[in-house]
């Protein structure tokens, strides 16, 4: 989109304006559906599939420079036209994608793009409303074409967005963000349940880990099971232990499982849960995942 001029000069808090009717709004979305028909109308498909192929066969990095109108609309854009001379004598094949044919900067590269361009949504014909949306559509069908191509698998893809909630959705395991060792709320399914509240509390996983002297998985016993047995016990809570009131089927997962697997698990029905322990074979425990670490993980 567009930015704002630097010093614009914004209305007064008490200015007054005429309400954007429905009838405006549409024939503007018909309007810009038009421009991009326009532009898939007349696009050079030949053109396209040469510059998508070079892409391809390119062995070294390829740069992208844009200028403050994304690409670059007009091509004779100043700041693009000054670098033109470094990158060539850096031997650098230079393609420039630009929506005004015979412009400056195609005279001085290899290759040419013409992004076809009826005009732009603005009413003045100034703003990059519709060009900008023209060479997105542009540059992410190009990639997806060369990710078929390449045959580019989800590990692939990964690696390159490491950081990003796609990326991390793709690498993260279970064992990659579950708590561990000290950090787990165990117990044993014959200690009293007020005995446990701190190791209920302190951990912040809102449960207790219940097992035996081998470490394998018992049941579970959450902070929603303590208040449900205050509420019906009464003093007697006093007396029972966590074997008695533990959820012996809770929902479980594997350390080399995908962490977005465990959101889904979390997620699923009859009701949602905010863990699952995490079991290896003969159902030892080694570790728990909660959702918050799940969300904190950026997943």
């Amino acid at each position: 989109m567009g930015s704002l001029p630097p010093h614009l000069d914004l209305p007064s808090p008490n200015a007054k304006f005429q309400q954007v009717d429905q009838t405006t709004l549409l024939n503007l979305f018909k309007s810009q559906q038009n421009h991009l028909n326009y532009f898939f109308q007349n696009l050079n498909l030949s053109q396209a599939l040469t510059f998508t192929q070079t892409l391809l066969d390119c062995n070294g990095t390829i740069f992208f420079l844009a200028s403050e109108n994304p690409v670059s609309k007009s091509g004779n854009t100043e700041e693009l036209l000054r670098l033109v001379p470094c990158a060539k004598a850096k031997g650098a094949y230079l393609v420039s994608v630009t929506s005004v044919e015979g412009n400056a900067l195609t005279a001085v590269c290899d290759m040419n793009v013409h992004l076809p361009l009826e005009r732009e949504l603005c009413p003045f014909d100034l703003a990059p409303v519709t060009s900008t949306a023209i060479q997105m559509v542009f540059g992410d069908t190009v990639a997806i074409a060369l990710m078929g191509a390449r045959n580019l698998s989800k590990e692939e893809y990964a690696a390159n967005h490491p950081a990003g909630r796609i990326g991390k959705s793709l690498i993260f395991k279970v064992k990659d963000v579950m708590k561990k060792q000290n950090e787990l709320p165990i117990c044993k399914e014959g200690d009293l349940i007020m005995d446990q509240l701190v190791e209920l509390t302190s951990k912040g996983c809102g449960c207790l880990l219940v097992i035996d002297e081998d470490s394998h998985l018992i049941g579970t016993f959450t902070d929603g099971d303590l208040r449900r047995t205050l509420k019906a016990s009464g003093e007697a809570i006093f007396n029972l232990t966590v074997g008695e009131i533990c959820n012996r089927n809770p929902r479980t997962i594997g350390p080399d499982a995908m962490a977005v697997e465990a959101m889904k698990k979390m997620e699923s029905p009859p009701s949602p849960v905010q863990f699952l322990p995490v079991i290896k074979d003969d159902n030892i425990l080694i570790g728990i995942i909660t959702l918050h670490g799940l969300v904190s993980a950026g997943l």
